[in-house]
């Protein structure tokens, strides 16, 4: 896909935009300058995972599962959407899926505490017992 420098620094201003927004908990318009920065430059992992951000901010789990999931497609390397994405699917009861993303996650070396967390949350799905 072959995206236009216009096109480009359009979207990036419009991320910066939906960032904006999300920072004052206005996620329907984070969502809104965020979805408009895809529709420019689609191949943004970072862009997909804010707008599952913002859509988590609006309690919209099932949007926010797909942009998690967009956004590791884009980049298999994105380890805070692995992260994000293994939490909601876990909360959604989606345990089964939940443990391969999270146990991914781990692979990346995260931080001690967010080690610690998810590995409670492995244990507790593999005992099962959620939450």
């Amino acid at each position: 896909m072959n995206i236009s420098i216009e096109d480009r620094n359009q979207a990036k201003k419009l991320f910066a935009q939906g960032s904006f927004y999300f920072t004052k908990g206005e996620y329907t318009k984070a969502r809104d300058a965020y979805e408009k920065a895809i529709t420019l430059n689609p191949l943004q992992a970072e862009y997909h995972y804010r707008l599952g951000n913002s859509f988590e901010g609006q309690r919209n789990s099932t949007d926010a599962i797909a942009s998690y999931t967009k956004a590791i497609e884009l980049d298999p390397t994105y380890m805070i959407a692995y992260k994000k994405l293994g939490l909601l699917l876990f909360d959604s009861g989606d345990t089964e899926q939940a443990h391969g993303i999270l146990e991914k996650y781990l692979s990346f070396n995260p931080p001690k505490r967010d080690r610690e967390m998810v590995m409670n949350i492995l244990k507790s799905i593999v005992t099962g017992k959620n939450n």
